[in-house]
C-alpha cells in the first residue's frame, strides 16, 4: 500500500516460499505477481501469477492466469500470450474473464495477421457472449480485421452485420464510413458512396462525415459526374471550412 513494490514482492515470495500450503500462499503470489507487473518486470510477474493460477481459489486462480497471459503480452511474447488466452478462454466451466481472454486472444491474432482465426474469434465473442460488454466492439473489430487483411467483400458484410446488430451503437457512423472504405478498395465505388450519403445525412456531428463527404465527392469527380462533385465540394467548403482549406 506504501509503494514500496519491490519489498512487498520480496516479502510476499518468501511467505509463500516458506509455507507453500498456508492459506495465503496463493494470494501471496497473486500479490507479488501484481507488484512485478505494476513494476513491470513482465517474466517476474508472469511467473508469479503462473504460480497462483495452480491455487484453489479459483477466483483468484482465474484472475491469475488473465494477467499471466498480460504480463506475456506486455513483455512481447505474443504467440505464448496468444496460447494462454485462447486456453483460458476455451476453458469450462466459464468464468468472469472468459470474454475478456477471448477478445484478447482475437486482438493478438489479428496483429500477428491471422486474418481469418482473428475475425472467427471475434465472431464467437459475439455469438458465445451476447451479453459481454466486448460484444458490440467485437462485431465492429471483426469487420475492421478483414478490412485490413484486404478482405474488402466480407468486411462490407461484417460492418453490416454490426449495424443490423446494433442499430443505436456508438459505431455506427465508424461502420458505414469504413464499410464505404471497404467497398471502394474491393472495386465498388457506388456501394461507398451509398453508406457515405447515409453516413453524411443521418450523423451530422460525426468525425467522419466530412471525410465521407470528401470522398463521395471524389468518386462523382472520376465517374464525370461534375455537379454533384461540384456540389458537395461547395457544401464542405460552407460546412468544414478548415477541412475545406487543407
Amino acid at each position: 500500500r506504501g509503494g514500496s513494490l519491490d519489498q512487498a514482492a520480496a516479502v510476499l515470495d518468501d511467505l509463500a516460499a516458506r509455507w507453500p500450503s498456508h492459506e495465503l500462499a496463493q494470494r501471496s503470489r497473486f500479490l507479488a505477481g501484481w507488484a512485478h507487473f505494476s513494476l513491470k518486470a513482465w517474466d517476474a510477474a508472469a511467473d508469479r501469477f503462473s504460480r497462483a493460477a495452480a491455487g484453489a481459489d479459483r477466483d483468484l486462480a482465474s484472475r491469475s492466469q488473465y494477467l499471466r497471459a498480460k504480463s506475456l503480452q506486455n513483455a512481447g511474447r505474443l504467440a505464448e500470450a496468444s496460447t494462454a488466452f485462447r486456453t483460458m478462454a476455451d476453458a469450462e466451466p466459464r468464468t468472469e474473464l472468459s470474454d475478456d481472454a477471448l477478445y484478447e486472444y482475437a486482438s493478438i491474432t489479428d496483429s500477428l495477421g491471422s486474418t481469418a482465426a482473428a475475425a472467427d474469434a471475434f465472431a464467437r465473442l459475439a455469438h458465445d457472449f451476447p451479453d459481454s460488454p466486448l460484444a458490440e466492439t467485437a462485431l465492429f473489430a471483426r469487420a475492421e480485421a478483414l478490412r485490413k487483411g484486404g478482405k474488402n467483400a466480407e468486411a462490407q458484410a461484417a460492418y453490416a452485420l454490426y449495424r443490423r446488430t446494433h442499430a443505436k451503437g456508438s459505431l455506427v457512423d465508424a461502420s458505414l464510413y469504413w464499410g464505404g472504405v471497404a467497398a471502394a478498395a474491393g472495386g465498388e465505388p457506388f456501394a461507398a458512396v451509398l453508406v457515405w450519403e447515409q453516413l453524411a445525412a443521418a450523423y451530422p456531428e460525426s468525425p467522419f462525415r466530412a471525410p465521407a463527404m470528401l470522398k463521395t465527392a471524389e468518386v462523382y469527380a472520376g465517374a464525370r459526374q461534375l455537379p454533384r462533385a461540384l456540389e458537395l465540394y461547395d457544401r464542405i467548403g460552407a460546412e468544414y471550412p478548415e477541412e475545406a482549406l487543407e
